[in-house]
């Protein structure tokens, strides 16, 4: 069987042909909403409800600062739109109230608080305004 070498000519316009499909599938990429930030009122229902928490060690809500919260502990974003759709902040050693602004992140599909021995609501009527809510676990949460 015969081997077949490139030719260094042929090598190049194959790393130009990579280099610009890349560039165009990173372009798409962009275009379809990969790189959508945090929606504003989403954001700022978090920082509510982390105003009404601790954390036994102090450090799982270290990374909830900034304007981008698709990047913080425990929180995922819908790549198309940038809505927080799901909320997982189980076995986090939270304790105090959780606060009704979470019944703004209207994209919402999973609520996981559960196993954290501190955490109560005092109302619950901001759950009704999780209509998209397909998953929710509040085990160990105390309903007053």
């Amino acid at each position: 069987m015969m081997k077949w070498y490139p030719s260094m000519e042929t090598c190049s316009h194959l790393l130009l042909l990579l280099a610009w499909l890349m560039s165009v599938l990173a372009s798409k990429h962009t275009a379809s909403g990969i790189n959508i930030q945090c929606v504003g009122k989403e954001r700022e229902a978090l920082l509510h409800f982390k105003q009404g928490i601790e954390a036994f060690d102090g450090g799982i809500l270290a990374s909830w600062v900034g304007q981008e919260c698709c990047n913080w502990h425990g929180v995922r974003c819908s790549d198309r739109s940038g809505h927080v759709i799901s909320l997982n902040l189980s076995y986090a050693g939270l304790y105090g109230e959780i606060r009704p602004h979470l019944g703004n992140l209207s994209s919402l599909t999973s609520l996981d608080l559960s196993i954290n021995h501190g955490l109560f609501v005092t109302s619950s009527k901001w759950l009704s305004r999780l209509t998209m809510l397909r998953d929710i676990d509040l085990s160990w949460v105390q309903f007053n």
